[in-house]
């Protein structure tokens, strides 16, 4: 588990330094105070398909049980879940990708519930 939040830290980093070089952090503005339902997950996916953000799986960080649910948005605010369970199963170390206007999860790990 250390090792996730160290790489997470470093990316987080990595992220940062790049904004201020760039300027990206002068306007940034905190886009709510509410909690997200897939609040403090690891492992799981994010993608932009059909201008909405989708997030997959992944596992609850507190006990690692894995959460077989997807959800969206369109602003990054409002989260609308979208399924629950998944047909696929609970997955990590897949990858969420598009092609032909279809959102796809190729590979991965089935993540017994």
């Amino acid at each position: 588990m250390k090792q996730v939040h160290v790489c997470k830290m470093v990316v987080l980093i990595l992220v940062l330094i790049l904004s201020i070089k760039t300027g990206y952090t002068q306007n940034w503005q905190r886009a709510s105070t509410a909690q997200p339902a897939w609040i403090h997950r690891i492992l799981h996916k994010c993608i932009t398909f059909n201008n909405k953000m989708w997030f997959f799986n992944g596992l609850a960080a507190s006990k690692g049980v894995p959460k077989p649910d997807i959800y969206s948005s369109e602003d990054g605010v409002t989260w609308d879940l979208v399924i629950n369970p998944v047909p696929y199963g609970a997955r990590t170390g897949f990858t969420p990708l598009v092609f032909n206007d279809q959102l796809w999860i190729i590979g991965g790990r089935e993540c017994p519930t």
